[in-house]
C-alpha cells in the first residue's frame, strides 16, 4: 500500500497497516457512540445545569458560586460506579481506590475490542487499542 501526499510518497508494508474496526465512547448524556450521535443529530444539550441549592449541597462555596463568571454547568457521566472488578483482575478494595477515569478507560478499551469482533486469543495478528482522553478538571 502506498500513501501519497503532495510532499512525498510513503511506502508501507501490509504489516504496518492499521484498520479501525471497533470504537467505544462514553459522554455526558450518552453511554455509547450510538447515543452520542443521536444527541448530536437531535441537537440535544447533554451538559447539566445546577442551581445554587444543588451546588451548596455538593459543598461549593457560596461566595464562589455568586461570582458572575462562575459556570454552574458540568458534563456528568452516568453509572461510573459500575465496574466489574473481578473481570478486570482487581480486588474489590483495589477497584474502590482506583481512579474512576481509569476504570472507565478499561471498560471502554474492552468495549472497543468487543465492537471489533476480534479477540487477541483468536486472531493470529496483533490486536491493540488506541485511546485518548481529556483532562477531567
Amino acid at each position: 500500500m502506498a500513501i501519497r501526499s503532495s510532499a512525498s510518497t510513503i511506502e508501507e508494508s501490509e504489516s504496518d497497516s492499521i484498520a479501525i474496526i471497533g470504537m467505544a465512547g462514553k459522554f455526558p448524556g450518552a453511554d455509547n457512540l450510538g447515543a452520542f450521535w443521536q444527541n448530536i443529530k437531535k441537537a440535544r444539550e447533554t451538559i447539566s445545569t445546577f442551581s445554587d441549592v444543588e451546588l451548596l449541597a455538593a459543598g461549593a462555596n457560596l461566595s464562589l458560586i455568586q461570582k458572575s463568571n462562575y459556570i454552574k454547568k458540568r458534563g456528568i457521566l452516568k453509572n461510573i460506579e459500575l465496574f466489574d472488578a473481578k473481570f478486570f483482575g482487581y480486588s474489590p478494595h483495589e477497584a474502590a481506590i482506583t481512579d474512576p477515569q481509569r476504570r472507565i478507560f478499561l471498560q471502554l478499551a474492552w468495549e472497543a475490542l468487543e465492537n471489533a469482533a476480534y479477540t487477541a486469543d483468536k486472531y493470529n495478528g496483533r490486536v491493540g487499542v488506541f485511546a485518548g482522553s481529556a483532562n477531567s478538571s
